[in-house]
């Protein structure tokens, strides 16, 4: 398609406020989505940066957005 740069603006500090079962989803989608599909992704040249606060997040979270962006820092 061309797409050299996207930005996904994916959790903002607004949504730490919905209910708890809303965002432990959320989180859990992310990790789910990332751990299956880290391959696919590689495979087709895609580069991951994650920005902004991540202090809130999950160890396990935090360690699969590092192992990804790891991954594909090439």
């Amino acid at each position: 398609l061309g797409i050299k740069v996207l930005s996904v603006y994916a959790f903002s500090t607004e949504n730490w406020k919905r209910p708890q079962a809303e965002v432990d989803y959320i989180m859990e989608l992310m990790h789910s989505y990332l751990s299956q599909n880290l391959l696919e992704l590689k495979e087709n040249n895609v580069r991951l940066r994650f920005i902004g606060d991540m202090s809130r997040l999950s160890d396990k979270l935090r360690a699969v957005f590092i192992r990804s962006e790891n991954d594909m820092k090439d």
